[in-house]
């Protein structure tokens, strides 16, 4: 197949549970954040539309753009289509089939998943049963099978906007960065350090790295962590400024495990800094 567009991104279900403002402020927040990591890519973004649980990204670079999503949180899934216009249901069966013959070959089992909104004279079920009608009269030998389908053929209906697509490719899924607020993690050159940030990243907290002394192992976790913060540097913070720095209002530290030492440490630093002490690395192995 050519490469389609657009490109389909599922907003996280997290953010589709949300009240109607925090809801416009999270999609906002990751519209922003893909905008910046297709700019610090060089990739031009036509245009971004947004819809009820989901954005349409129109570019030209599809494969390299789905590659820099993959690692933008709060999104669920990803899926080139193909996108079209219909009047009817005979448009539509002609634009299914079209796409359904570039795919399917006689002996397939498939499935279509079929979703729908907006005022038609016709439901999600006629749909499935007449374009799977359609396809099956004109490819020899298919099968429907709705549990385990060799192939899946996807119809998404928006008014009159068609969208076809056969793969959904997982997105982090969690909140936005920079919806939760500002943390700190402590950094100390274990693999560890990644795991945590990325946990508190994937909760939407903007994150400073907490250094007491830079080594070669720290500057390599927080260049691959750019990768998930949108390509911006994760900027710094000494132990010092920690207590004084108001922008921080928590302190992620990357354990694995407890014992009465490490406990004796976290309330030590509860104390001296009056800053709420996370653990999230906790029961995760190393990513």
């Amino acid at each position: 197949m050519p490469e389609e567009k657009p490109l389909l991104v599922k907003t996280a279900a997290e953010i589709a549970i949300k009240s109607h403002f925090v809801r416009h402020y999270f999609t906002k927040k990751l519209i922003k954040n893909i905008k910046n990591s297709l700019k610090a890519k060089g990739i031009k973004a036509e245009k971004i539309i947004r819809g009820q649980g989901f954005l349409l990204i129109y570019t030209e670079k599809g494969q390299e753009t789905v590659k820099l999503l993959e690692k933008i949180f709060g999104i669920h899934s990803i899926a080139k289509t193909k996108e079209s216009y219909v009047e009817d249901m005979l448009d539509m069966k002609k634009e299914v089939l079209s796409y359904a013959k570039k795919f399917l070959r006689s002996g397939d089992s498939f499935a279509l998943r079929v979703s729908r909104e907006g005022e038609h004279n016709f439901s999600s079920r006629d749909i499935a049963i007449q374009c799977g009608k359609k396809i099956m009269d004109s490819i020899p030998s298919l099968k429907v099978d709705l549990s385990k389908p060799k192939k899946e053929l996807f119809i998404e209906l928006h008014d009159r906007q068609l969208l076809l697509y056969t793969k959904k490719i997982a997105g982090p899924k969690g909140l936005p960065v920079g919806v939760e607020g500002k943390a700190a993690v402590l950094f100390n050159g274990t693999k560890n350090d990644f795991t945590a940030s990325i946990l508190m990243m994937k909760r939407g907290c903007r994150i400073f790295a907490l250094i007491k002394k830079r080594n070669p192992k720290i500057n390599k976790t927080l260049k691959k962590l750019q990768e998930w913060n949108s390509f911006e540097p994760i900027k710094t913070i000494s132990w010092g400024a920690l207590s004084k720095d108001k922008r921080i209002k928590a302190l992620a530290l990357p354990l694995t495990k407890l014992n009465k030492k490490t406990l004796g440490e976290i309330e030590s630093i509860k104390n001296k800094n009056n800053i709420l002490v996370l653990e999230p690395a906790l029961f995760y192995s190393p990513i």
